[in-house]
């Protein structure tokens, strides 16, 4: 159960988190994934049936049209997106007002990867072209170690720019750097 899963309050990695976003697309193909199963055995419920909160999430996504129903004449998938580049974002209420500022910003980064194809281009040229692959490796070990499937290239990539771009503490002299394992370069050194 997805939404269960990640929980607010609690220290280290997802369970920090205030935050979250994904793409239309990504939920219209989760949706129809669990719809599908459910249909397949509508006496026994499936291992992805949904939690209350995620029905309520289809159901916002739904009311606003971020979630629609697959033509009739299209048995396969359930549901689909709109046809435009659409990021969902989110960010949890009750934190002081710069944690939620911080957060709206980070994610608010999210949105422009999924929106703008230039922009998406751009982090990902920088990633494949202009960092060595030891600095990716470092990356990927940060964002491992707080929760993140760092095998996920794109998810990597995406955190990245976003981290990049809003991070103020982990990169300051003043900050508590994250020391990789292996030894390696502070992020704060890096970069």
């Amino acid at each position: 159960q997805i939404v269960e899963r990640v929980q607010r309050g609690q220290s280290g990695g997802v369970n920090s988190y205030t935050g979250h976003n994904f793409r239309a697309s990504d939920a219209a193909e989760f949706f129809s994934l669990v719809a599908e199963l459910d249909q397949q055995s509508p006496s026994a419920p499936s291992l992805l049936s949904l939690s209350p909160p995620e029905m309520m999430l289809r159901s916002l996504l739904e009311t606003h049209r971020l979630l629609l129903p697959a033509p009739q004449w299209q048995p396969q998938p359930l549901y689909q997106a709109p046809p435009a580049r659409i990021g969902v974002l989110a960010v949890a209420r009750g934190f002081s007002k710069d944690e939620s500022q911080d957060t709206l910003l980070h994610e608010a980064m999210h949105g422009l990867f999924y929106t703008y194809t230039h922009y998406e281009a751009a982090c990902w040229g920088f990633w494949q072209e202009e960092m060595k692959a030891d600095e990716r490796d470092v990356w990927r070990e940060f964002l491992g170690g707080l929760g993140y499937d760092a095998g996920n290239e794109e998810l990597t990539v995406n955190e990245f720019q976003a981290y990049m771009a809003t991070e103020r503490q982990l990169f300051s002299s003043k900050g508590n750097r994250k020391q990789p394992k292996s030894g390696g370069a502070t992020l704060a050194q890096s970069y």
